[in-house]
């Protein structure tokens, strides 16, 4: 489907949008040709999207159609662009954080919590990637890294699992 604009005097006052069946005493705007639209007022927009990776950029846009923007005397159309840029080190660290978040949330239970699992659990599994990353020389087992494992494995034995 076609979105349209309005424009008076060439100043974008309506954004884009489905064409309205009605307007003011007017009906079967839809049935209108394009020559009976445009000295309406009423404009087909053109919409170009780019091609962009949502993994490490942020769509923009669209540009071209917005209210109070201009239209160039006796055109035709509008165009609304989309452009892109590169998400920020602040964007990609949110992003990561949120895909850990609900890969954390996914291991205690998924979002609706079908299965409950206890702190042991919790636990255990953390334990079992601790000693993992360090198997796999992914972190140096430093007396700081050894405190923690043993934290760890203090607050497991703490809390038993029933």
């Amino acid at each position: 489907m076609t979105d349209y604009i309005h424009h008076t005097n060439n100043i974008i006052d309506r954004a884009m949008g489905p064409l309205p069946a009605t307007v003011n005493n007017i009906s079967g705007m839809n049935m209108s040709s394009a020559a009976e639209l445009k000295a309406l007022g009423w404009l087909p927009v053109t919409v170009v999207t780019p091609v962009y990776d949502s993994v490490t950029e942020i769509r923009l846009g669209p540009t071209g159609a917005a209210v109070g923007g201009t239209v160039a005397p006796n055109a035709d159309a509008v165009t609304a662009a989309y452009s892109s840029r590169t998400k920020t080190l602040a964007e990609l660290t949110v992003d990561v954080r949120s895909a850990r978040a609900v890969d954390y949330r996914d291991q205690l239970g998924g979002e609706t919590g079908d299965v409950i699992k206890t702190l042991g659990d919790v636990l255990d599994n953390l334990i079992t990637q601790v000693e993992f990353m360090r198997t796999q020389s992914l972190a140096v087992a430093t007396p700081e890294w050894s405190e923690l494992l043993a934290k760890i494995v203090a607050i497991k034995i703490a809390n038993p699992k029933p």
